[in-house]
């Protein structure tokens, strides 16, 4: 099993700092973030609608997902904002699925381009394949490599060669830190991003 947290030479020096950078700099709200408004923008091809849409999708892909779990931070209900105990993860999975859900609806319902309704459909899916192999085969998928490698495998499906050159690389470093500082097994990291790399080129295919 992989250590809790990650022995603290680990995170020291340029490797260290290259890891927490992969972590925080690149965690899943902000890279949801980045994606969302990418995905708008492809969509709409004008700003204030992709600046909108964006928000809307934004708010329920990331925004209440992480308020939800720094709440849950400071109430003592579980030990950090990535939640690096297995057996803590059930409720924050719940939540973003929650709310990714509910976000699926009310974007349905209100218009928005049916590329971000997929988009965030999607999410939602990966979500529940996640929360099932958490639940019953009680092992810990790295959210980090799921999203990265999701977001990198939509974004090179709407801009192409420029944005892959990109966004490869930034989540192979996310899955990289997450081994490194001791966060997720190898084998955690793969199957994070294997699970959302499929559920983003669904949304490839259907969005």
């Amino acid at each position: 099993m992989p250590a809790e947290t990650a022995a603290p030479d680990r995170r020291r020096g340029p490797l260290g700092l290259l890891a927490r950078i992969g972590t925080e700099g690149l965690a899943p709200a902000v890279v949801v973030t980045v994606l969302v408004f990418g995905t708008s923008w492809h969509a709409t091809g004008a700003a204030l609608p992709a600046l909108g849409w964006g928000a809307l999708a934004a708010v329920f892909g990331a925004a209440v997902p992480m308020a939800a779990i720094l709440y849950g931070v400071r109430a003592g209900a579980w030990t950090d904002r990535h939640v690096r105990r297995r057996e803590q993860r059930r409720l924050p999975l719940a939540v973003c699925l929650g709310s990714t859900a509910a976000g699926t609806l009310l974007m349905w319902a209100a218009g928005a381009p049916r590329a971000l309704v997929v988009l965030v459909a999607c999410m939602a899916a990966s979500l529940v394949v996640t929360w099932a192999i958490t639940e019953r085969a009680q092992w810990k998928v790295s959210v980090h490599s799921l999203v990265a490698f999701g977001a990198a495998t939509a974004l090179s499906a709407l801009y192409g060669p420029a944005a892959a050159a990109a966004a490869w690389p930034a989540a192979l470093l996310v899955g990289w830190s997450r081994v490194h500082l001791g966060d997720h097994t190898p084998g955690q990291v793969a199957v994070g991003g294997l699970i959302g790399a499929a559920a983003m080129a669904v949304f490839a295919a259907l969005g």
